[in-house]
Parts: structure tokens; C-alpha cells; sequence
């Protein structure tokens, strides 16, 4: 697999990952706001939507951090540091004993 293979299966797994994002932030939005319909519909005297909106949120904005800010805590940066380390290694080791024969 050539250089521009790899580069294109990144970029296409970075876009899912956001498109996956997006599609959780849509659907977060669409059933909060028909919750908030249902607890004003049913009972306005007493909120309740707002417990599914907190913690519900509170998984957006990790998904949001991890997408945006961090890339996970192993990321593709440190992923791809891995992969060039242990390449060099087989390098090295497979340059030492081909010298060795």
C-alpha cells in the first residue's frame, strides 16, 4: 500500500469520525427538544427532560473533545509515531542481518 492509499484511508476515517459526531449532536438535539415537548405537554409542573439533556450532554462533549481536541488518548499523531518507530525498527533489524549472511 502506497503512501497516498494510506493518506486517503486516513482522511476517510477522520471524516467518518466527524460525520459520526455530527449525527450524534443532530440526534441529541432532535429527541431533547421532543422531550422538552413531551415534560411541557405532560407535566410543566415538574422538569424531568433536563436529566436525559445533562447526562446525554455530558457524553456529547467527551465524543466532541475526543473527535476535536485530543483525537483519544491514543491518537492518530501517537498511532502513527508508533507505527514509524517499530518500522525503523524492523529496518534496522532486517538491514543487520542481511549484512550478517
Amino acid at each position: 500500500m502506497d503512501n497516498d492509499e494510506k493518506a486517503y484511508r486516513r482522511a476517510r476515517a477522520r471524516i467518518r469520525e466527524i460525520k459520526s459526531f455530527f449525527s450524534s449532536l443532530i440526534t441529541y438535539l432532535v429527541v431533547n427538544a421532543v422531550l422538552i415537548l413531551i415534560n411541557y405537554l405532560t407535566s410543566p409542573d415538574r422538569y424531568w427532560f433536563y436529566w436525559v439533556a445533562t447526562i446525554w450532554g455530558v457524553f456529547i462533549v467527551v465524543k466532541a473533545f475526543k473527535v476535536f481536541v485530543f483525537g483519544g488518548l491514543f491518537g492518530r499523531k501517537w498511532e502513527q509515531r508508533q507505527i514509524d518507530k517499530y518500522m525503523e525498527k524492523n529496518r534496522s533489524n532486517f538491514n543487520q542481518n542481511d549484512t550478517i549472511d
